[in-house]
């Protein structure tokens, strides 16, 4: 669960990364917010995973029960007669979904 945050993580700080290399009235506004934005996105996912699941383990003490929401369960009940029949012949929803895409 942690490497496809790291990896986010990482995207986002190469997208802001050239902006560092800024000469001249663009680096001198850009750079300090570049490097705000990188260290804000830093402390922010250091403490999603240290701090938040402490707290969470701290405050919620009581078990939480899961129920599933009716809109949720008759979109699932809908669902699966097209995916059991997607599953069981995938050739004409291929071809349905490259006609969508021509």
């Amino acid at each position: 669960m942690v490497r496809p945050t790291v990896y986010g993580q990482l995207v986002i700080f190469l997208v802001f990364l050239p902006c560092l290399t800024f000469q001249g009235v663009e680096g001198k506004m850009f750079s300090p917010m570049v490097i705000t934005l990188m260290l804000a996105l830093a402390s922010a996912f250091v403490l999603s995973l240290t701090f938040v699941p402490a707290m969470i383990a701290v405050l919620m003490r009581k078990q939480v029960a899961e129920k599933e929401v009716r809109v949720i369960a008759a979109t699932k009940q809908r669902y699966r007669p097209w995916l059991q029949a997607a599953v069981r012949r995938p050739l004409p929803f291929l071809g349905a979904g490259a006609l969508t895409l021509a």
